[in-house]
């Protein structure tokens, strides 16, 4: 799960949704700039604000878990398009964590759905190789579906 910034739609009452039917909630640290590298860590109420002025656990550097052992994680968007293709904020650390999905044709986990505002939909968003595609986005009004047996595209 991600901390919102910058008017990113709030994962407050998903973490909080979360916490009361007892899953374990991990946010993404920042591991290294100059590889674009992140790590997931335990959300902790101690947070402070990474060199991109995103919160992180203020504890982010012990415990840690690799994407391969999560079962969903929701990521920023800027802009989403009709097929699963994300924009995010462009320094690559989310379609580098997930990478190996690209190949994976079986067991694909973690799940990665999208969390953004309807507004951001565009109808055409050009890819790169090495993007990673969402299962499905959550906006404030609809569920956008993109993998076949997941999750069903409806309104409110």
């Amino acid at each position: 799960m991600y901390l919102a910034v910058n008017g990113e739609l709030d994962t407050t009452p998903i973490i909080g949704l979360a916490r009361r039917h007892g899953c374990r909630v991990f946010v993404p640290v920042i591991r290294s700039h100059r590889t674009r590298s992140m790590w997931f860590v335990p959300l902790s109420d101690a947070l402070r604000d990474n060199r991109f002025g995103t919160p992180e656990p203020a504890s982010g550097r012990g415990l840690r878990i690799s994407p391969r052992f999560l079962d969903l994680v929701l990521v920023p968007i800027v802009a989403f398009g009709a097929s699963g293709e994300r924009l995010g904020s462009g320094a690559g650390y989310y379609d580098r964590a997930f990478a190996y999905l690209r190949t994976r044709r079986t067991w694909r986990k973690p799940l990665l759905v999208g969390v953004a505002y309807e507004w951001q939909h565009v109808p055409d968003l050009a890819t790169e190789p090495w993007d990673v595609p969402l299962a499905a986005v959550i906006t404030d009004s609809m569920i956008h579906s993109f993998a076949p047996s997941i999750l069903r595209s409806r309104g409110r």
